[in-house]
Parts: structure tokens; C-alpha cells; sequence
């Protein structure tokens, strides 16, 4: 069955409804209503969809400059928004976004010390959340400190927390008796005990290390990843890459060039500590 805006379509003088600029049949073409959540055809007239049906339907609205395009069985989606983006990948360093568990984080981080001269600041990128782990929890600094024995390890949650091991802990002076600075905590445990995690205003204490700049190649690179998952619009909330008025012309650039496959609505940062 046709939808019902097609229907109300033909109630329209017959002239004002051409042929579509083309037909897309074959696919699972998910159409976000709730009636009919998926169907296998659907029609285009210039960028707007004007029906969706079965390739039979649809076939039947096709005419001579139609083009006819076989999905072969893809599944076609309404662009997806991402409402609270960052980066499509963490960054250069240790990368846990496909850990399912903490052995998983631990056995990341124990490989990249295995690599790295004693001393040397082991650090994992932030494209992970503690969520994704069976474990649910962040590890903790006696936890690291068994995978990492001679290196200090700062591992980066998102954009919230920084979990440092005990070499890490010393190397940015941070004790017991340090002082939570204001909108920030130095965590503890029942016994008063470190933890290793900083938050929020409390991850000053680290320096971190500088990122290169971002190129309007990252930016095509990043869109191509999102278009891949279906993502056409994003929020970015957060990032180094594309969170400074001075970066802002990049998205103008790429766009300049043609090249612009995401809708961008940017939090623009003036004072990274606002």
C-alpha cells in the first residue's frame, strides 16, 4: 500500500505530479511510522521522497526518464542524528572502544606498556564509556597499576573523567591530603583511599599532551563514517578537533569544496574551562 501523503498527493491537479526523477526497489526501507515500519521501494523527485510502497507500487509511478536503481537488499533508513557528538574515533592513542570488558581495557593498556620504555605516559584515547563494559565501572588505579607496573597510565572517559594508576598519581603530585579544586573531585574510597579518578575541574592536575590540528581532510574522513552508520546531523558538544571559533571554518571550507555530507549544529568554545 502507498502512504497515505501519496494518496492525498493525487487528490492534486494530475499536472502538478510528474513522473519521479527515480524509482529505488528491492530494498528494507525502514520509513519511521508506526503503522508500517518497513517496506521495499520507494520514489525521489529531486531531494524529496514522494512515495513509498512495494516495487510493484512504486514501479507503476515510473516513467520514461525514470531512473530505476536495484537496492539488492540494502536497508535504507531516514538520516539519524547524533545529538551529543565528539569525534567518530578517539584519537592516536590506546583505543578501548571495542572493549566489552574491563579484561578487555587491562589487556589494551598491558599491550601498549609491553611497547613502551619504562616511565614513558601510557594514555588511551576517550572514544569509550564505561557502560559498554559488562563490568559497568571504571577501573581503578590498583587495577592498572597490575598492567602497567613501570609506566604511569592515564586513561581518558569521555570528556568527564581522567582514571590515573599510582605512577601517574605521583608523577602529577596528587596525594590523599590534595585538595578537590571547585567543580571537580579527587575520588576516593570508603577507606579514603585514591581511587584514580579525577573529574571534571580535578583533570587540571594532569597536563595533557597537545593534538595536532584538525585539516578539512579529518572532517570528509569523519563524515564518511557517519554517513556509513546512516548519521546526516550531528551535535558536536564537545571536541578538540571542531570546538573553537578559530576551527569553524573548516566545516565552511569542506562545504566550499562540495564535500559536505553532515549537518553541523557546534557548540562553540571561547574558554576551554567555561
Amino acid at each position: 500500500m502507498l502512504t497515505r501523503a501519496f494518496f492525498l498527493a493525487l487528490a492534486l491537479p494530475t499536472a502538478a505530479f510528474a513522473a519521479p526523477d527515480a524509482i529505488f526497489l528491492g530494498g528494507k526501507v525502514f520509513t519511521a511510522e508506526d503503522s508500517r515500519r518497513t517496506v521495499t521501494a520507494f520514489a525521489v523527485e529531486g531531494s524529496r521522497f514522494t512515495a513509498t510502497g512495494s516495487d510493484a507500487e512504486i514501479r507503476k509511478l515510473a516513467g520514461p526518464a525514470t531512473k530505476v536503481i536495484d537496492l539488492k537488499g540494502r536497508f535504507v533508513t531516514p538520516g539519524l542524528t547524533d545529538a551529543h557528538f565528539h569525534a567518530e574515533g578517539g584519537g592516536p592513542d590506546v583505543d578501548l572502544s571495542k572493549a566489552e570488558t574491563l579484561a578487555d581495557v587491562f589487556a589494551a593498556i598491558k599491550a601498549a606498556a609491553a611497547k613502551a620504555a619504562p616511565g614513558e605516559v601510557i594514555l588511551t584515547n576517550s572514544d569509550w564509556h564505561e557502560m559498554q563494559l559488562k563490568d559497568q565501572r571504571l577501573p581503578l588505579a590498583t587495577e592498572l597499576d597490575v598492567v602497567a607496573p613501570n609506566n604511569p597510565v592515564v586513561v581518558v572517559r569521555g570528556g568527564h573523567s581522567l582514571i590515573l594508576n599510582t605512577l601517574a598519581l605521583k608523577k602529577y603530585n596528587i596525594t590523599k591530603d590534595s585538595k578537590s579544586p571547585p567543580g571537580g573531585q579527587i575520588t576516593k574510597d570508603e577507606q579514603g583511599n585514591l581511587t584514580g579518578e579525577l573529574l571534571d575541574r580535578a583533570k587540571s592536575f594532569v597536563t595533557m599532551p597537545s593534538r595536532p590540528e584538525v585539516t578539512t581532510a579529518d572532517v570528509i574522513t569523519t563524515q564518511k563514517v557517519l554517513n556509513s552508520y546512516g548519521i546526516t546531523s550531528v551535535r558536536v558538544i564537545g571536541s578538540y578537533k571542531t570546538n573553537s571559533p578559530t576551527s569553524w571554518k573548516l566545516f565552511q571550507e569542506v562545504k566550499d569544496k562540495g564535500e559536505l555530507s553532515v549537518r553541523y549544529n557546534v557548540f562553540l568554545r571561547t574558554n576551554a574551562d567555561a
